[in-house]
Order: structure tokens, then sequence, then C-alpha cells
């Protein structure tokens, strides 16, 4: 993998700029007529990034534009089968973008509020979509976040995604033909910090 970052920091340290461009190699296997390939595909991606500190407050946003090989991400049905084999190298160009407001309350805790949204299928001159589900199309997502210091190495955050589409509920442990296009989650997350 390679990646490559250019960014700009303003004199007092409250603007942030950032430009990221780079390339993963996606390894896995693809089961194309019956006949199961190792394969490695690479991945090329562009994010910019903004973050803006305001006393108490941030605001950070991030859009990115994702380069993939469609064989590798698309299924035809629920029993994990990959597109065709005479379908291979059909690409696609996947985009997404965020946009999160922290409260810094006091040194223990910060809030957060973030929307997100992601198409998979921003540019798909081939159609190759309409083979997966329409929930699977694009996803928008609202958090609600609370993180918790606790010293200078633990952190208990909190959050509850509200979802409208379901592209990351993943196909190993989901049915891509039983999705549902509404849907919430809540996490929570206890780490330590070197």
């Amino acid at each position: 993998s390679e990646v490559a970052r250019i960014g700009y920091h303003s004199p007092k340290g409250n603007l942030h700029l950032a430009y990221t461009k780079g390339i993963l190699r996606h390894e896995g296997t693809r089961i194309a007529n019956g006949v199961r390939q190792e394969i490695s595909e690479p991945q090329v991606f562009d994010i910019l990034s903004f973050k803006y500190d305001f006393e108490h407050w941030s605001i950070i946003s991030e859009y990115y534009q994702i380069d993939i090989d469609a064989s590798m991400h698309l299924y035809t049905d629920a029993s994990n089968t990959m597109l065709p084999q005479s379908m291979p190298n059909q690409r696609i160009l996947a985009e997404g973008w965020y946009t999160q407001f922290v409260w810094r309350i006091n040194n223990n805790y910060e809030a957060f509020l973030r929307y997100e949204y992601f198409n998979p299928v921003a540019t798909d001159e081939n159609n190759l979509s309409a083979l997966q589900p329409q929930e699977r199309h694009q996803q928008n997502e609202f958090v609600i976040g609370l993180e918790r210091f606790f010293g200078e190495h633990w952190l208990l955050k909190t959050e509850i995604h509200f979802i409208d589409g379901a592209f990351f509920a993943h196909w190993s442990e989901n049915d891509l033909n039983d999705l549902e296009q509404n849907w919430s989650m809540f996490l929570t997350q206890l780490s330590y910090r070197f």
C-alpha cells in the first residue's frame, strides 16, 4: 500500500486542511462460475479533509472517492456468490462524506453529532448496482455520541446510529435478500490509549 498526504495548518493552529491519495491492495477470494480464485486488486482513494477548532467547539469534515473493482464487492444473491467471470475488471467509483460537530464540555467529556453519506455506485456506467438489493445502493447515517476520558489513557465512547440504507451490512453476517432500509445501532467501547 502507498499513501501520500499534503496538508496546511494555520499559524494559530485552529484550521487544518489536507489532501490524501493512496492505493490499498485488496486481497481475497472470488467465486466465478463455481471456480474459486485468489485475487489481489488495487483500490485507489482520494480524501479531502477539513477541521476547524474554536474554543470548546470543533467542526470536522471529509469527502472521499474510492475507485474499486465492482466484481469484488457486488454479489448476485445471498449465497455470497460473486459476479460472473464474464464481468471482470468492471470498475465503479464510490464516494462519501461526513461532517461532525464536537463539543468539549470539559476536560473529561466530549459530545458529538455526525452526519455521514456513502454512495457505493456514484459512477456505474454498466449498471452493476442493479444486481444488488435497493437497500445497498447508498447509506445515510446520523450519529449522536458521548466520550468520557478517565485520566490520560482510558476512554469510554458511547454512540447511537440512525441509519437509512444497508450498504455496510456485510454479506458474511446478513442475508442480502432480507435487509431493512431503516435501522439503528447502539455502540459502546472502552479503550486504553498508549
